[in-house]
């Protein structure tokens, strides 16, 4: 994978929320970005390797990368679930797992990110 530009990934959405107040969570944008961040922090703290793909325009939140697995996990926060940059990875790197985290499923991802994970490549 070539690199690109370092991401970087709140450790604490809480006080950023805090900090920017209430009214952060009305703006669409900036409560995709928290919901984002509070997933980061979460892969984050697993073993392995986080990275973060873009080439031109197309993005990838998150890759996470653990024994050999490699995840192209998407974020969304919103009603729109589909992601050119998600299927853009996927062409490039076909062995990888999507993954697209929503916030339907985002308890059970925030409960147990490793077995989420795993349930996900196993649907596969």
């Amino acid at each position: 994978m070539r690199g690109s530009s370092p991401k970087i990934l709140i450790s604490c959405p809480a006080l950023y929320t805090m900090h920017e107040g209430p009214q952060v969570l009305n703006d669409p944008e900036k409560r995709g970005r928290i919901f984002e961040a509070a997933v980061g922090c979460q892969l984050f703290q697993l073993p392995g390797n986080l990275y973060y793909w873009r080439e031109k325009q197309d993005e990838v939140d998150f890759v996470y990368g653990y024994q050999g697995q490699l995840y192209a996990v998407e974020v969304k926060s919103g009603r729109r679930k589909l992601s050119r940059g998600l299927n853009a990875f996927m062409e490039k790197y076909p062995k990888a797992c999507p993954v697209i985290i929503t916030p339907d499923n985002f308890a059970a991802f925030s409960e147990n990110p490793r077995k989420f994970l795993d349930t996900v490549v196993n649907q596969q």
